[in-house]
């Protein structure tokens, strides 16, 4: 998973990049993701993974996490701007899918 900050002028400010063993699936830190925005002091930010598979269509995993840290980053005054979905098919944008709000 590779989140990228934004600043409100669009800049990038920083990434993180987060690293799983199993191909399946990979555990996102919502909270560390949240105090790195902070640090950065970040307006929005851009998560994009990649399905081994091929497939970029999100899985119901892949559509509740997003809306959990879609909610979690607007509590905290951050903007979730895009959830990107890499497969060897093609790219899937959750905003462009109405699954951002």
């Amino acid at each position: 998973m590779l989140t990228l900050f934004f600043a409100k002028d669009g800049a990038l400010v920083g990434s993180d990049l987060t690293q799983s063993e199993s191909r399946a699936h990979v555990l996102i830190r919502p909270l560390s993701l949240l105090h790195k925005a902070r640090r950065l002091n970040a307006h929005s930010l851009v998560l994009a993974h990649n399905h081994p598979g091929g497939h970029a269509c999100p899985s119901q995993a892949d559509i509740c996490s997003t809306a959990i840290f879609h909610r979690l980053m607007v509590q905290n005054g951050l903007q979730l701007a895009e959830h990107f979905i890499i497969g060897s098919e093609g790219i899937f944008s959750m905003r462009r899918a109405r699954l951002l709000p």
